[in-house]
């Protein structure tokens, strides 16, 4: 096993907020996919929304992930269910490091959600969704693909400071058994 890690999960989970903490602790690049995916979208339609760009474009995803393997820094990875949804994505996450789930109390997750995006595009009319729904719906539709492809839940509780330190002393954990 790689020196690398995999954070997946729903949206506001803290794969994000967790990783750049926890990579800059661990002197390891961070690298968020779901921002690659918008820096590299071949679609500059201003109407689009984010989510809507995102799912568009599934071979950029895919690129992404297969050049993962020529990073030469450890590095800490972000990404979610779209990236999970192709099975050669997955695996080749599960080659690049250590795949950690990151769960999160679903209270919290649509306290976060609602900052977040008080409302989303959900579809290409532009139709617009409370956050919350679009959280949960993608929750029942998308949980399972965060657990086949972990090799390890964490749960997010408590304050940021103490979930990377929590998240900190799971990898380390990981790192040890697999010496």
């Amino acid at each position: 096993m790689s020196n690398n890690i995999v954070l997946v999960g729903l949206p506001c989970c803290g794969k994000t907020t967790l990783g750049k903490i926890v990579a800059e602790k661990l002197s390891m690049n961070f690298i968020d996919i779901d921002q690659l995916v918008i820096e590299n979208n071949p679609i500059r339609e201003t109407d689009l929304s984010i989510l809507n760009a995102i799912r568009r474009v599934p071979m950029v995803e895919h690129e992404i992930v297969r050049n993962l393997k020529n990073e030469t820094q450890p590095a800490l990875v972000a990404t979610g269910a779209d990236t999970l949804n192709e099975w050669e994505n997955t695996e080749n996450l599960r080659k690049f490091g250590l795949v950690i789930y990151i769960k999160r109390d679903r209270n919290l997750l649509l306290e976060k959600a609602k900052e977040r995006f008080p409302f989303v595009s959900t579809s290409d009319d532009g139709e617009k969704e409370d956050a919350s729904g679009l959280i949960f719906s993608q929750y029942e539709k998308t949980v399972y693909l965060y657990e086949n492809a972990a090799d390890v839940s964490f749960v997010n509780e408590g304050t940021i400071e103490e979930s990377a330190e929590k998240l900190i002393n799971l990898i380390a954990q990981h790192s040890n058994k697999n010496l």
